[in-house]
C-alpha cells in the first residue's frame, strides 16, 4: 500500500509550495488500493491550506484512512504573521506534536486493561485505592469510582481553573502559561488543589459529564498504584502506556514524557502571549515540564501513530481491550451529557461522541488542546473513514485581520466536506426558474452565481454520503478555489433560504457579494481561508451604499463580515468571525443574536446596538463612534480588548463551584462561547 502526503503553502500567508517525504505506510487490509480521484486529492489539500491560512496558524497537519484502508496523510505550514515569524514553524507530516487531552484516550485504555486482567473494577472507589496525607477529603469524595473518572462524572474541579496551592493568588494554568510551560507540580499536588471545592456535579450522573483534568491524574496514579499487584511490578504511567497501547501498536513516534528533553525532535508550538486581542508577544511552548499536563494531557504523537490509535480506539481493531470492556467504554457516548468545543456530546469512558453538522452521522474520537496546540481526531460514522488534523499554534484573534481564532473541530469539518464531496457526475446540477419577480434556485452550483431582482437560494437537495437525520445538505453555492465568488448580488434582495448554505474555500474569496441591495442569510454562509469574506461590498469596503445584511434568527455567518460605508449589519442569529465596519456604519446585535468578533471601525461614525451577545468586544482604532445598550445589556468591552480570566470558585466545601468553567488545556482567559466546554 502506498501512502502520499503533500506539504503546501497556501498563497499570502502561505507563501511556497513544497514536497515533502511521506510518513511510513499504516498496515491496510489485502487488495488493491484506489488512489485518491485528483479532483478529490486537490480538494483536500486546498481545503487544509484555507483552514491554516484562514485560521493564521503556522502549521498544519491532516491525516485520513479511507474506506479501502487506504491512508493519505497532508500537510501544510506558512512563517505565520510578520510580528511573529520568527517563532512559528512549519509542519512536515512526520513532525511530533503535542496531542493534549488525547493523552486521556491512551491512559483510559491503561484502565480499561487493567479491569480486564482483574486488577481493578469500574466500581471501586478511588480514595480507597490511592491516596496523601496531604489530601483533606470531603465525605461525598469516598463515594467516587474508577467509572466516574473515565466518564468524567467524578464532580471533582478541574486543577487548572482553581487557585494554585503553591501560589493561591493564582490559578495553575495561569502560572503555567506565564512560565511558558516551566512548571512543575507533582499530580498529588495538582488533585489536593480541588479537593477544597464542592461538586460540579451530582457523581455518578449518567446524565451530565463535567469536563475535568484532575479525573485523569488520578486515573494515572491509580493505574501506577493497580500496576503494582500485576506480573512486571509497579510502573510508572508512562511505562504502562508503552506496555498496553504504544508498544503493541508500534506506534513509535507516540510517548508520555516523564522529564524536560531539549533534543525531542518535536514541533514548536507557540500562541499568543498575555491573551491580549490583536496584539501581544508569540510565546514558545516547544520545551515544556510535562509535570502539569501529565497523565491529563503531556503526550507527543505525530499523524500516522494518531490516524492507526484513532483506528484502534474506536473500532477496538487489534483487541487491546474485551468486548464487553470496549461495549461499556461506548456505552454513555450515546448520551448527549454535555459539550465539547460548543457541540452537545456524550462522553465515554476517555472518548467522546459528537455529531457531524455535515451528515448528521457519529463521529467517535478525542481532541486535545493545549497551550501552543490543537488537534482533533475521528472516526466518522457516515462512511467509515478516519481522521486527524493538528496545528503548532494556539492563539485567539491576532494582529493580521485576514484570520478569524483557531478552530480545530470548525477544521475537521471542512475536511470532511472536502472530502465527501460527490464526484462532479454524481451531483445535481443547479437550476434557477423565475416566477414573476422572483428566481428560486435550487442545486448545487460550483460557479458564481449572479442575483438581481429578487432571489431566493434554496437548500440544494443534494445529501453527503452517509447522511442521516439532523444532516445538512451539500451547499446550494460551493467554490474551492482562491479569490473565488460565490454569489454576486448586484442589485435587488437576496435571501438565503433556511437549510441552504453558500460556502467558498480559498484566500480572499467571497462567498456572498454585494454591489447593491440587502442580503437575509436564513440559513448558513461560510468562508475559509485568508482574508475570506462571508458578506462583504463587491467594491470593496470603502464603497457607499452596497446595501443591508441580515443574519435572521437561526441563521449563521462563519467568517469576516465587512460592512460598507454607510451600511448596516442586523444580527439575530450568529456571527462567528469578525466584523469590520466602514464609516458611518450600523451593527445591530438584537436579542437573541450573537457576535463572536471582535468589530473592528475603520471609520468615524459608526453605531453600534448590542441587545445580545458580544464575546470579543469591539476595537474602535481610534475612530469615533457610539454604543448603545438597551436595558440589561450583553457586556462589551472596547479597544485593546483583553481575554479576560474565567472567574475562580469560591473556596466553600461543600458547596458546588460557582464557575462551571471545565478548561482542559487553554491559555489563562480565552473566552469560549457561552456554554463551550472545549476539548
Amino acid at each position: 500500500m502506498m501512502c502520499r502526503s503533500r506539504c503546501r503553502h497556501a498563497r499570502g500567508v502561505l507563501r511556497r509550495l513544497i514536497a515533502v517525504t511521506a510518513v511510513a505506510a499504516i498496515s491496510a487490509p489485502a487488495g488493491a488500493r484506489a488512489d485518491l480521484p485528483a479532483e478529490v486529492e486537490a480538494r483536500l489539500a486546498h481545503t487544509l491550506e484555507s483552514v491554516a491560512a484562514g485560521m493564521g496558524v503556522f502549521g498544519a497537519t491532516h491525516a485520513v484512512r479511507l474506506t479501502d484502508g487506504s491512508d493519505e496523510v497532508l500537510a501544510t505550514g506558512s512563517a505565520g504573521p510578520n510580528f511573529a515569524s520568527q517563532t512559528g514553524r512549519v509542519l512536515a507530516p512526520t513532525d511530533q506534536v503535542r496531542i493534549g487531552s488525547q493523552t486521556k484516550t491512551y491512559v483510559a485504555t491503561v484502565v480499561l486493561h487493567q479491569v480486564d486482567q482483574g486488577l481493578v473494577g469500574l466500581d471501586d472507589r478511588v480514595f480507597d485505592l490511592v491516596s496523601d496525607p496531604g489530601w483533606t477529603l470531603q465525605d461525598w469524595h469516598r463515594e467516587i469510582t474508577i467509572e466516574h473518572l473515565l466518564s468524567m462524572r467524578s464532580g471533582l474541579a478541574d486543577y487548572l481553573s482553581v487557585p494554585d496551592t503553591e501560589q493561591s493568588d493564582r490559578s495553575t494554568i495561569e502560572l503555567w502559561n506565564s512560565r511558558n510551560g516551566l512548571l512543575a507540580r507533582s499530580p498529588q499536588t495538582l488533585v489536593a488543589s480541588t479537593l477544597p471545592f464542592g461538586p460540579t456535579g451530582t457523581p455518578g450522573d449518567p446524565d451530565a459529564f463535567f469536563y475535568s483534568n484532575t479525573n485523569f491524574v488520578l486515573l494515572g496514579l491509580v493505574a501506577e498504584t493497580v500496576s503494582c499487584s500485576a506480573p512486571g511490578g509497579c510502573r510508572g504511567i508512562d511505562e504502562l502506556v508503552a506496555d498496553v497501547v504504544t508498544g503493541p501498536l508500534a506506534l513509535s513516534g507516540t510517548l508520555l514524557p516523564t522529564g524536560l528533553d531539549p533534543s525531542q525532535p518535536f514541533s514548536d508550538g507557540t500562541w499568543l502571549d498575555r491573551g491580549v486581542l490583536w496584539s501581544g508577544t508569540v510565546a514558545s511552548f516547544s520545551r515544556i515540564d510535562p509535570s502539569v499536563p501529565g497523565s491529563a494531557g503531556a503526550m507527543l504523537s505525530v499523524p500516522a501513530d494518531q490516524l492507526r490509535w484513532v483506528v484502534d480506539l474506536t473500532t477496538n481493531d487489534t483487541g487491546l481491550l474485551s468486548d464487553a470492556t470496549f461495549q461499556e467504554r461506548l456505552r454513555l457516548t450515546t448520551i448527549d451529557a454535555g459539550e465539547v468545543s460548543g457541540t452537545p456530546a456524550g462522553y465515554g469512558l476517555g472518548i467522546y461522541r459528537v455529531v457531524s453538522p455535515n451528515t448528521g452521522a457519529t463521529l467517535l474520537g478525542h481532541g486535545g488542546t493545549i497551550s501552543g496546540y490543537q488537534t482533533v481526531m475521528f472516526q466518522h460514522g457516515g462512511d467509515g473513514h478516519f481522521s486527524v488534523l493538528n496545528f503548532n499554534t494556539f492563539v485567539a484573534n491576532r494582529a493580521d485581520p485576514g484570520t478569524r481564532p483557531s478552530d480545530p473541530m470548525a477544521g475537521a469539518f471542512a475536511l470532511e466536506r472536502a472530502l465527501l464531496l460527490p464526484d462532479p457526475a454524481d451531483r445535481i446540477p443547479g437550476a434557477c426558474e423565475t416566477a414573476g419577480s422572483e428566481t428560486r434556485c435550487r442545486g448545487t452550483f460550483e460557479t458564481q452565481v449572479a442575483a438581481s431582482g429578487t432571489t431566493v437560494i434554496e437548500p440544494s437537495g443534494n445529501a453527503w454520503p452517509g447522511s442521516r437525520e439532523g444532516a445538512s445538505p451539500v451547499p446550494s453555492v460551493l467554490a474551492y478555489r482562491d479569490q473565488a465568488v460565490g454569489i454576486a448580488l448586484e442589485s435587488g434582495s437576496l435571501t438565503i433560504a433556511q437549510g441552504a448554505a453558500v460556502e467558498v474555500v480559498g484566500d480572499a474569496a467571497i462567498a456572498v457579494a454585494i454591489d447593491a441591495g440587502a442580503v437575509t442569510v436564513s440559513g448558513s454562509v461560510t468562508a475559509i481561508g485568508h482574508g475570506a469574506r462571508a458578506l462583504a461590498p463587491a467594491g470593496g469596503r470603502g464603497t457607499p451604499g452596497a446595501g443591508m445584511m441580515t443574519v435572521a434568527a437561526g441563521g449563521s455567518v462563519f467568517g469576516i463580515v465587512d460592512v460598507p460605508t454607510g451600511g448596516v449589519l442586523s444580527v439575530s442569529g450568529t456571527v462567528n468571525g469578525p466584523v469590520a465596519v466602514g464609516a458611518g456604519g450600523r451593527v445591530d446585535i438584537r436579542e437573541g443574536g450573537v457576535v463572536y468578533g471582535p468589530i473592528r471601525l475603520a471609520g468615524d461614525g459608526v453605531r453600534i446596538t448590542v441587545a445580545g451577545t458580544l464575546v470579543y468586544g469591539v476595537e474602535d482604532n481610534g475612530f469615533e463612534h457610539e454604543i448603545a445598550r438597551p436595558p440589561a445589556p450583553a457586556a462589551l468591552t472596547t479597544a485593546p480588548a483583553l481575554l479576560m480570566a474565567p472567574p475562580q470558585p469560591e473556596v466553600v466545601a461543600p458547596a458546588p463551584l460557582s464557575s462551571p468553567t471545565a478548561n482542559p488545556w487553554l491559555p489563562p482567559g480565552l473566552i469560549t462561547p457561552t456554554g463551550a466546554s472545549p476539548f
